[in-house]
């Protein structure tokens, strides 16, 4: 149906590119042939097809629906970069350079994450991928900052996950994460990839204050089942 449906859209546009009618252009105020903007429009609607795949915007069958069909009509496609590659030199300064390993160092988890994933991911995999490239692209290129819960809400949201929960997304998505060993930090505020040392000792503090009391409660419990 995905396949059939693109191709009627397609035949619809080409049909539309040959016709001899005219467009009204609003800006510039110019009236054009409909033919001498055919390929842009077809550029258009190509382009917008692949958004929909790098946007993770469309279901799995589009996907492979719309790479189809594009490998019929291309001479192929190249991705480039093939991966985020930065820009800045690492500082030169001790402290500054201790931190940039740090930032290196989890960015580096999370593509170890992404390759062992691979390119047929199941239902939790393909949300744990969304959130950490989302993360990953909020901590190399956007903010230092947490990113806020709602905000994943909303990208997962737009990604096609429909309404995910903040439990979820702990469950499912960051704890499962983690457990795969990439570095992600929490705070009342979001969710991190770490930049500095400071982000790492502020998690370790955070999860010592929730882990050493539960521990020490365990402890207790145990002292008191041999007692018994």
């Amino acid at each position: 149906m995905v396949d059939r449906n693109f191709r009627r859209a397609s035949k619809a546009t080409l049909q539309n590119g040959s016709s001899t009618t005219y467009l009204a252009i609003k800006k510039p105020s110019r009236r054009l042939p409909a033919r001498t903007t055919f390929w842009f429009r077809l550029q258009i609607f190509f382009a917008g097809s692949v958004a929909q795949i790098y946007e993770e915007k469309a279901s799995e069958k589009a996907v492979l629906a719309y790479k189809k069909i594009l490998r019929g009509l291309t001479l192929g496609m190249l991705e480039w970069p093939s991966k985020y590659q930065p820009l800045l030199p690492p500082p030169t300064d001790e402290t500054g350079y201790a931190d940039y390993q740090v930032h290196q160092e989890a960015l580096r988890q999370a593509d170890l994450f992404s390759e062992r994933v691979g390119e047929h991911p199941d239902e939790d995999e393909r949300l744990q991928l969304s959130i950490l490239r989302f993360l990953r692209f909020q901590s190399e290129f956007v903010t230092k900052d947490y990113v806020p819960t709602a905000e994943i809400v909303a990208h997962l949201k737009d990604s096609g996950f429909g309404d995910v929960n903040d439990q979820r997304i702990r469950s499912s998505g960051i704890a499962k994460l983690r457990d795969s060993d990439v570095i992600i930090t929490s705070a009342a505020k979001g969710y991190k990839i770490p930049q500095t040392r400071a982000d790492m000792n502020e998690f370790l503090e955070k999860a010592s204050g929730i882990v050493v009391p539960l521990l020490e409660r365990v402890k207790k419990g145990s002292r008191g089942v041999s007692a018994e």
